[in-house]
Formats: structure tokens, sequence, C-alpha cells
């Protein structure tokens, strides 16, 4: 029997992640994209003078808060 370590290499060695472990990654890396461009857009908004730093700051709290 193969040791769970040895049951995740590939042939050459390299460590291997299985497809739900990718999917999650994949998955976590486009809400870590979107949420960075909603900040963007606020900090757009913010040194455009559009919105106040309190304000700034509340919405990128609504942002995070929903991870």
């Amino acid at each position: 029997m193969l040791t769970m370590d040895a049951q995740r290499k590939t042939d050459d060695g390299l460590k291997a992640i299985t497809k739900a472990h990718h999917e999650h990654v994949v998955l976590r890396r486009a809400l870590y994209i979107s949420m960075d461009q909603r900040v963007g857009d606020l900090w757009d908004q913010y040194d455009n003078h559009d919105i106040v730093c309190e304000e700034f700051l509340t919405r990128v709290g609504e942002i995070y808060g929903r991870i």
C-alpha cells in the first residue's frame, strides 16, 4: 500500500493535486480578483472625491465581510 505522500505524487515525482482542490483554487482566485476590482473601483471614486473616507472604508469592509 502506498503512503499518502506517495499517492499524491505524479510519475515524475511532482506534487499532484486533486481536481476538486484545483477547482477550489480557481474559484477562490476568481473571488479575490472580483473583490480587488471592486475595491479598485471604490478607490477611484474616493480619489475623484465622489465618496468620503468613511464611506470608502465602510464599503470596503462590506466587501471583505462577505468572505
